[in-house]
């Protein structure tokens, strides 16, 4: 049971910090195409794990909404 908990562990915190590195390139440079594309590798590393897809549709609000307020300000 430990090695199976362990190698759970180990997935969550790969696939998180992946996640967080993307996010943190996304608020450098405000390129969503370059977030995009990077998302799409993301999926095919993890061979689109359950894990990983619930992670980037509860990301998915939050990037579309950082997006939608840097438009506007880049607008204004």
């Amino acid at each position: 049971m430990r090695s199976v908990s362990n190698t759970t562990e180990e997935k969550v915190k790969k696939i998180y910090n992946d996640c967080w590195k993307i996010y943190r390139e996304y608020t450098n440079g405000r390129d969503m195409a370059l977030y995009n594309q990077r998302i799409a590798q993301l999926c095919q590393k993890y061979h689109r794990d359950p894990f990983l897809i619930n992670i980037l549709y509860a990301f998915a609000p939050v990037m579309n909404g950082l997006h939608a307020e840097y438009l506007m300000e880049s607008r204004q």
